[in-house]
This record gives C-alpha cells, sequence and structure tokens, in this order.
C-alpha cells in the first residue's frame, strides 16, 4: 500500500493521537506544531522521573523529527557528551539532581541551549544559562516539545 505522504503538495492538517491539531510533513511524514520541526536536531533528555513521561516526551520529540538520547541522571548524560553533536539539552528538575554532576554536565554542554522543565527551578542553576519550563506531572509532552522549538528558533 503506498504512503498517506506520497504525492502529497502541501502539508496535512490532521488530529493526532494526543488529540492536538498537528500537522504532517508531506516529504518526511513528521509532525509540526506551530510550523516547527525538528527534524536534524538531537536532544539530550536527562529524566530521572518515576513514570512514563520522560518516555512520553522522547516520542513526541522523535515524532517531530528528533533524534534523541535518554539519560536517567546527568552523570549518564556526561558519557555521551562528547560522542554526539547535541542541539539542546531538555532536563527535568523535579527530581533531586546531583548538583556536581549536574553542574559538570552544564560544563561539558558549553554554551548549547538548555531547557529545564519541573514544578520549580533548581536554587543552583542561574537562569540567563538555561531556559525553565514550569510544569506539573500532568503535562502534556507537547507543551514541552513547543518550548524546545521556541528554544531552537532563537
Amino acid at each position: 500500500m503506498p504512503s498517506v505522504f506520497a504525492g502529497a503538495p502541501t502539508p496535512l492538517a490532521h488530529v493526532a493521537d494526543d488529540g492536538l491539531p498537528a500537522v504532517v510533513d508531506s516529504d518526511v511524514g513528521h509532525r509540526m506544531h506551530d510550523g516547527a520541526c525538528l527534524v536534524g536536531q538531537v536532544m539530550l533528555l536527562v529524566d530521572g522521573g518515576a513514570g512514563p513521561f520522560a518516555r512520553q516526551l522522547q516520542a513526541a520529540l522523535e515524532s517531530m523529527g528528533a533524534e534523541t538520547l535518554l539519560a536517567p541522571t546527568p552523570a549518564h548524560a556526561r558519557e555521551h557528551v562528547s560522542r554526539y553533536d547535541f542541539s539542546a539539552a531538555v532536563i527535568y528538575c523535579g527530581a533531586v539532581l546531583d548538583t556536581v554532576e549536574f553542574r559538570r554536565l552544564r560544563s561539558e554542554l558549553g554554551g548549547m541551549p538548555l531547557l529545564l522543565y519541573g514544578t520549580a527551578p533548581p536554587p543552583y542553576v542561574w537562569l540567563r544559562e538555561a531556559q525553565f519550563l514550569a510544569t506539573s506531572m500532568t503535562t502534556d509532552p507537547d507543551y514541552v516539545v513547543r518550548a524546545v522549538a521556541r528554544l531552537l528558533s532563537l
């Protein structure tokens, strides 16, 4: 059966599985929100929180075309920083982060765009060094994806 995207001259509007209006890039089949597509972006996700949100966020970023690496802690993330050319890092701050490992990771990331998310910013991070997105445990992953797309468009 041919792809539903084959021969489509313009992006196709549809409602995604999450019920939010989305657009599919007709050339590659990636979802887009508000005209943002993350094709070619490589994201480092750091989320050791319990629950499925990290995997949902990873799937949402990948559905927009991003490649992702999910690490449970800053220490695990540091093992991969030199191996990949990350476009941005997205770090959950709801759990207690090891401040020493977080600072080491931040140092190794250099000036890379950094989005922190959680219910409150960690007290040991200067917000001029990173964007903070206030979220709740029930946040839709697409909320974070839109913030990532805005961060990369700055």
